[in-house]
């Protein structure tokens, strides 16, 4: 991309250079024309009215020629003019919209035959006369052509260059796609074979876990009253439940591959995942979406608990709207939020920032989301703490 860019920026560089250089060979072209035809008109005076010399040199771009008097201003013209303002002497050159105006200075003196007046009202003499100080007005031909080619070649090349940095941008975007497409199946692999993993060793530990558990137990019973042995039987049963809520953890990942869609009204089930909690407040209009409700309340039992934990003392809003025809499903504390850059790492298997916890709820919970075709993130909330946001599109 950014090779295709220096390309680009080159051949616009290049292009708008030389359309500087041909706009000063026109202005040069166009000077250059200004003073052939003024010799020329020069030339012509005593042999022809004005009218006649405009007719004479039409072919030439010429349609107007004035003659200034000894104080500056027209004391003859012809033709037809497209403007009347004069130029400066001292620049010659007066662009108009379609034309250029030129200063020709008083020639040398020439012999003109003598006669009556001219058409155009000059006096024929049979003396030698200096030739007049001309204005003359003609189309720049050959200036405009060398312009109008330019533009078109600069035109051309910002073209070009445009659809070199949208090629480019196509590609890039492609290669993009392409890296993460491949990214997101390495991935799946990845969660796949840690699922079958997973399954594996919940099944392996799950039946030894419980006998262990429930011995513990029984040994508490055993010895209570005797304080030091009753601590240590509690804690053994501690553990054992702590193992056990990996082990279904560890199920739950493992199970993670298909959802079961149903209409479900969302009110009803985000009631569901309040009840029994303080400090949760719900906000949700009378929606139903088609969704797996035993997974999807899975998910926001997960998020609240999360946020709980992250702030204890206030109160986490749990809320569910549509919004561009998908359902949209917010959790949000007022903790002290999530680091910019742990807010794709807190959603990795085994990634866990609490002593006891498992690492992988939000994990499954992601997965959860993205197996109803939907997204999970998290962001700053407004005013303070973390908004984790379940978008989940219209079946």
């Amino acid at each position: 991309m950014g090779v295709a860019l220096l390309a680009a920026v080159l051949l616009v560089g290049a292009a708008e250079w030389n359309h500087r250089g041909v706009v000063e060979r026109a202005r040069e072209l166009t000077q250059a024309q200004g003073e052939l035809l003024g010799r020329q008109v020069h030339q012509s005076l005593g042999s022809g009215g004005l009218d006649q010399v405009v007719e004479d040199r039409a072919e030439d771009g010429l349609v107007w020629v004035g003659v200034l008097g000894p104080g500056g201003a027209l004391s003859d013209q012809a033709g037809t003019p497209g403007d009347e303002r004069l130029p400066d002497p001292d620049h010659r050159v007066l662009p108009l919209q379609d034309t250029v105006r030129f200063f020709v200075p008083p020639g040398e003196p020439g012999r003109v035959t003598a006669g009556p007046p001219t058409p155009g009202g000059m006096p024929r003499s049979s003396q030698d006369r200096a030739r007049p100080a001309l204005v003359i007005e003609y189309h720049p031909v050959a200036a405009l052509d060398l312009r109008t080619r330019s533009q078109r070649s600069r035109l051309a090349s910002g073209a070009a260059a445009l659809l070199l940095v949208l090629v480019a941008a196509l590609a890039s975007r492609s290669q993009h796609r392409a890296a993460a497409a491949e990214r997101d199946l390495e991935q799946a692999r990845h969660l796949a074979a840690l699922g079958q993993m997973s399954a594996v060793l919940a099944h392996e530990i799950r039946n030894p876990l419980a006998s262990l558990k429930g011995h513990a137990q029984l040994l508490g019973e055993l010895v209570e009253g005797q304080a030091p042995l009753e601590r240590r039987a509690a804690r053994v049963v501690s553990e054992a439940e702590r193992l056990e809520a990996l082990t279904n953890s560890l199920l739950d990942f493992a199970r993670s591959t298909q959802v079961d869609r149903q209409p479900t009204a969302l009110a009803e089930l985000l009631a569901q995942v309040a009840e029994g909690r303080d400090r949760v407040e719900v906000r949700c209009a009378e929606l139903r979406a088609s969704v797996d409700p035993l997974r999807l309340r899975q998910v926001l039992d997960n998020l609240v608990d999360n946020a709980l934990q992250a702030d204890p003392d206030g109160t986490v809003e749990l809320a569910a709207d549509r919004v561009a025809g998908a359902l949209r499903l917010t959790v949000r504390d007022h903790g002290p939020g999530v680091p910019a850059d742990q807010r794709e790492t807190i959603f990795a298997p085994f990634h866990t920032g609490r002593t006891r916890g498992t690492g992988l709820g939000l994990a499954v919970a992601r997965r959860i989301v993205q197996l109803h075709g939907g997204t999970l993130t998290v962001d700053d909330a407004p005013g303070g703490g973390a908004c984790f946001t379940a978008t989940i599109p219209e079946s």
